[in-house]
Order: C-alpha cells, then structure tokens, then sequence
C-alpha cells in the first residue's frame, strides 16, 4: 500500500515488486486481496510487464489515500 500511495498514477503488479524490493510471487496475492477489499481498483490503464503481456495499471483508492495521508500525518511525516 505504502508503494501504492507513493505513485498516485498507479502501478502493474511488476512495477510494484521492482519500486518496492520484492520478489512478484510474494506481492501478487495481495493484490487479489486488496482488490476484493476495494483497497485498489483497476484503473483502465495497461502497461507491458516483463513478459510483454499487458497488465493491468492498479491504484488505491480514495479512501486508502485519504487513510494512508491521515496515518503519515499522525507520524508527523509527509504523504
């Protein structure tokens, strides 16, 4: 979610494994979980992953980024 937030033009389930340091096996089921959780949503948008497929183009929602800004407030820190 942190990667999520910190890219508000979205990310590919890839994209996000490279930002954040991790291997795409270990992040790929918390998408499934975050989108039934309407934590993200698919935006429409589609990006080539490393296979050359298209992937889909994921965000938080509004409500995750109004959370996430609120929780880093609290830290004192910036969104």
């Amino acid at each position: 979610m942190k990667t999520l937030h910190a890219h508000p033009n979205g990310l590919t389930v890839d994209e996000t494994c490279a930002a954040a340091g991790y291997p795409r096996y270990s992040l790929q089921p918390r998408f499934t979980s975050l989108k039934d959780r309407k934590a993200i949503f698919d935006t429409g948008l589609r990006r080539r992953n490393v296979s050359g497929a298209k992937a889909i183009v994921w965000r938080i929602t509004q409500f995750q980024s109004d959370a996430a800004n609120d929780s880093d407030a609290q830290k004192g820190g910036a969104a």
